[in-house]
């Protein structure tokens, strides 16, 4: 078929998970399971899908939450919370929570996006194993991120320009400003999200993230952001609940810290660094650094331990050599490194008084949100006396990624092992990290990327974390990490057989591309001028150094950008992320645009081609769709439930409106055939038919 000849796009997400499926359960000692001889004599459980995720019905086996098919360390479980009763019921963008001192309540940050005046600060209040989302007043705030509790265990909380306390008893609380000269997120600041942590004496150590990536606007000379940006403010505390204004700068050339933690007993400030996006999947690495007061811990003059940063190879100015005196202050090589664009945007030391996780206790805990293949997983560290990432005996430390592929065929073992030596030039020191969560990669239709971001750790010891990657649902990204004392469960658990039909979005991507010249040739163009010279840094793909002429991977980019990124919005540019950031007050995209003209003047190719090219398909919903042997006939094969997404041609609408031809995967359509002994359908949506096909 051609492309001319659709009238409407449809296709199908999911199939047989919508409702119902079947899998088996790997635990025989859980009561749920059907096979327990204590159960029914059936094999199979009821799978049911909340938040995006597929969990077993009615199954509280992670301390009386569902358990989440997520590759997690033996004896340990991940539980997903249920959010209930909320005014707005959608969390869209949850970032820090912690516990209230001697309740089961929580204090949640709700970030809205990354536009200013878009958050929330919310109260988790429990009802039994539920929490309901309590509406504490607290809203329109700017960019509301780390959470924490204070003197007098007052609720301390931070935006993009200013940190504020609440008391937690009160219904509606007062919010009290106490710091309010942070660098407001003017469009002009890249890493505008506030942390904080307080020393034992309840000083303020603030992040100030770097207004750019890697200073490019001052490439091969003295960078302009290091004397009051990228490092750690210090803010000493004058009163019960007061801190000077007047700030010292305790440490510099920190691009970014979302991670910081005091070890208890030695009184160790350390830092997990955001470090630069370079293009390149396997460099630079992300670093722990041990936080001392006035040294420069490099950034954007180098990289990993003493690399010179590409942007300023001829740069005199600054001796990437530790314990040299450069005239910014002496450089301080990373204690250690972590994986590769990992985004550490959570870290904690696991309480010594806590005993539901013995092996854990003092571990350095870190929780990486980034999206790349060594993301999304929670991990752990030994640590010394003084709380460092205890050194390794050799040079082998490795960290696990995704393999390039993930299938079927190797869903058990998706993951390979990347040793820091293969990729690091003369590395003086390594730490081995171990899993907590192993990857969460997305697997459809059973779950999302994983994006942990901030942790905490309740009373009872399980390590409660938020997750913000995108599910649309009241219970958005609320997730403990509990005790279990079966087997771990992994996605592989889930996947049922062989034989399930399921819809390969690459295939719809591929009949798009294929059968529209026009499309094809102006992604091509989009390609080689915008993608691959603006957005490969951090998003990068097969247009990241590939052949941009090879179909395949023609395919592969127009699917990712499309269909899986998230970023587009077909048709509406306005609402793509892609386009919107670049225009909104925070975190522009690509990074720099204001000082890089050319990106600004490519930005229309972009543009033109989500209004334009991609017009014809966009996601709409319908209630539900059923295959039917003739109309008003009996129906066979899958049913589709529950608003489940659909892509259909602009020009035409679902309903009251035109119907037009369906485009059906042919693996779908041969399942069908078999199924119904036949080779002639219909399909009904909201009581309208479709054609033959």
């Amino acid at each position: 078929m051609t492309f001319k000849l659709y009238s409407i796009a449809l296709f199908l997400l999911f199939t047989l998970i919508a409702c119902k499926s079947s899998v088996s359960d790997p635990d025989p000692s859980n009561p749920s399971n059907p096979s327990n001889p204590n159960t029914a004599s059936s094999n199979k459980i009821t799978v049911e899908k909340i938040a995006g995720l597929a969990i077993q019905k009615g199954d509280s086996s992670c301390m009386g939450f569902a358990r989440v098919w997520v590759d997690a360390k033996e004896g340990v479980c991940v539980g997903l919370v249920k959010a209930i009763n909320a005014s707005d019921k959608t969390l869209r963008k949850p970032r820090a929570l912690i516990q209230l001192p001697d309740s089961d309540d929580f204090i949640l940050t709700d970030m809205g996006g990354w536009g200013r005046r878009l958050g929330k600060v919310v109260k988790l209040k429990k009802h039994n194993q539920q929490y309901e989302i309590v509406d504490l007043g607290l809203n329109q705030l700017s960019l509301p991120h780390a959470v924490a509790l204070g003197p007098t265990n007052k609720v301390f909380i931070g935006e993009d320009n200013q940190i504020f306390w609440f008391d937690a008893s009160e219904e509606f609380p007062t919010k009290h400003v106490i710091i309010s000269d942070l660098p407001m997120a003017d469009g002009k600041n890249k890493h505008p999200v506030t942390l904080f942590v307080f020393d034992k004496a309840f000083n303020l150590i603030v992040n100030i993230g770097a207004p750019s990536d890697q200073c490019l606007e001052d490439k091969n000379q003295a960078c302009r952001f290091t004397a009051s940006t990228a490092g750690l403010r210090f803010y000493k505390r004058t009163g019960e609940m007061s801190w000077s204004p007047n700030y010292s700068v305790l440490a510099k050339g920190l691009r970014n810290s979302m991670a910081l933690a005091i070890h208890k007993k030695s009184g160790t400030l350390i830092q997990a660094e955001n470090a630069m996006d370079l293009k390149s999947e396997f460099s630079p690495f992300e670093e722990i650094n041990i936080i001392e007061k006035d040294k420069h811990y490099g950034w954007p003059y180098c990289y990993n331990f003493e690399n010179q940063s590409p942007a300023f190879s001829s740069y005199k100015g600054f001796k990437c050599q530790t314990g040299y005196q450069n005239s910014e202050g002496t450089y301080q090589a990373p204690w250690v490194l972590l994986p590769p664009h990992a985004a550490p945007l959570g870290m904690l030391y696991y309480p010594e008084d806590k005993n539901l996780f013995p092996e854990l206790k003092g571990k350095l805990i870190i929780a990486f949100h980034g999206y790349r293949s060594p993301g999304h997983r929670i991990v752990y560290f030994d640590v010394d006396e003084k709380g460092r990432p205890k050194l390794s005996d050799n040079k082998d430390a490795f960290y696990w990624s995704d393999k390039k592929s993930i299938n079927r065929s190797n869903i058990d073992s998706p993951y390979q092992k990347n040793f820091y030596k293969d990729y690091v030039q003369n590395m003086p020191r390594s730490a081995q990290q171990k899993e907590l969560i192993k990857g969460w990669f997305g697997y459809s239709p059973y779950r999302p990327l994983g994006s942990p971001v901030a942790m905490t750790v309740a009373r009872d010891g399980a390590i409660w974390f938020v997750d913000d990657t995108g599910y649309k649902s009241k219970q958005k990204g609320i997730f403990i990490i509990g005790k279990f004392d079966g087997s771990p469960r992994k996605l592989s658990d889930a996947i049922k057989d062989e034989n399930e039909v399921s819809y390969d979005l690459k295939s719809f991507a591929k009949e798009i591309i294929q059968s529209s010249a026009t499309i094809a040739t102006r992604f091509m163009a989009l390609r080689k001028n915008y993608l691959s010279k603006y957005c490969s840094g951090c998003h990068a793909t097969t247009w990241d150094g590939g052949d941009l002429a090879n179909r395949d991977l023609l395919l592969e980019d127009f699917y990712t950008f499309v269909f899986a990124s998230g970023f587009v919005n077909a048709g509406n540019s306005a609402q793509s992320h892609a386009v919107m950031a670049i225009k909104s007050e925070v975190r522009p995209m690509p990074l720099n645009p204001i000082l890089r003209p050319d990106a600004l003047k490519n930005l229309p190719i972009l543009e033109n081609f989500i209004d334009q090219e991609l017009a014809s398909i966009r996601k709409v919903a319908v209630p539900a769709l059923n295959v039917r042997k003739a109309p008003h006939g009996e129906k066979c094969g899958t049913v589709v439930k529950e608003n489940m997404p659909f892509y259909i041609l602009k020009s035409q609408k679902i309903g009251k409106l035109t119907w037009g031809q369906i485009i059906v995967p042919p693996k779908i359509k041969a399942k069908l055939i078999q199924q119904c002994q036949q080779d002639a359908f219909w399909i009904v949506v909201s009581g309208k038919y479709s054609k033959e096909f």
